[in-house]
């Protein structure tokens, strides 16, 4: 079980910056994406030759990394949270788990704007991360290791027992009139309706399912180890994290569109995270 070590918890300002860059790369890309707003069957037709190629490179450097590194600071901002009222004799669970629901309910409102909502689903998985809080380093990062190598994803591909694509563009396809068409009302009441459905099969198709409380935990234990602060040699493992990174990155980019992609991608999407994150 995990104990506080008592040392301070002060202001970590590369954690903010990647906080901004994260919330800022996510408008981002919803912006090149319309937030969902898509007709289908409908062929896009580009402006100029190159909006292509910076669609397809936003893709790459930011679709499903700066959610990532943003749900890595969120499992740091628990940490810190839950360390500094451990330093001071006090049970953070009771406070964290009523931020959680008041949570909950913004992503309900959140969803009745926007069916791509996220904060459902982490206020959802930020509940487990109290009981995980109690788990050693050594039980910590075995969980993070077996939810970021994809089980679902692992086991849908090895049984076939997987949500065929369909369903999940059926749920988008529902929304589709109300956001064309539809007044104030119908699109909320379609959003709310289909969204979090739609979002659940979104996750589960990524592999986002494992991966989002896989990073949880991961920004929970690197505030653990204090690899954010400038101490000891924090920046020569940052250096040998950002090695590491690229040569999976570069490695699984060779494999990622066999078989196996549904497996592989989403892994390759968290080594092009760790590739970003010590570059800050």
């Amino acid at each position: 079980m995990y104990k506080s070590t008592s040392i301070p918890n002060t202001r970590i300002e590369v954690a903010d910056a990647l906080r901004g860059i994260a919330i800022a790369g996510i408008i981002l890309y919803h912006s090149i994406e319309h937030f969902n707003i898509v007709t289908f069957g409908t062929p896009v037709a580009h402006t100029l030759p190159i909006d292509d190629g910076v669609m397809k490179v936003a893709a790459w450097l930011i679709s499903g990394k700066m959610y990532g590194i943003f749900a890595m600071l969120f499992g740091l901002s628990f940490f810190i949270m839950n360390d500094n009222q451990q330093q001071k004799g006090r049970n953070f669970s009771g406070r964290f788990a009523w931020r959680m629901c008041l949570l909950l309910i913004f992503g309900v409102l959140n969803t009745a704007l926007y069916d791509g909502d996220i904060l459902f689903a982490y206020a959802l998985y930020g509940i487990l991360l109290i009981p995980i809080s109690r788990m050693s380093n050594k039980w910590a990062w075995g969980l993070t290791i077996f939810l970021l190598i994809q089980p679902t994803n692992i086991f849908t591909h090895l049984t076939g027992l997987e949500i065929p694509a369909g369903n999940m563009m059926k749920s988008y396809a529902a929304m589709t009139p109300a956001h064309t068409d539809g007044t104030f009302w119908e699109n909320t009441m379609a959003n709310l309706r289909w969204g979090q459905i739609a979002n659940f099969q979104w996750n589960i198709s990524t592999g986002r399912l494992t991966q989002l409380l896989g990073l949880f935990i991961s920004g929970m234990l690197l505030g653990r180890h204090r690899f954010f602060y400038n101490e000891g040699n924090n920046l020569k493992k940052w250096g040998y994290v950002f090695i590491i990174s690229v040569f999976f990155t570069i490695a699984l980019s060779f494999v990622v569109k066999s078989s196996w992609s549904d497996v592989l991608k989403p892994i390759q999407s968290t080594f092009i995270m760790m590739m970003i994150v010590p570059s800050v």
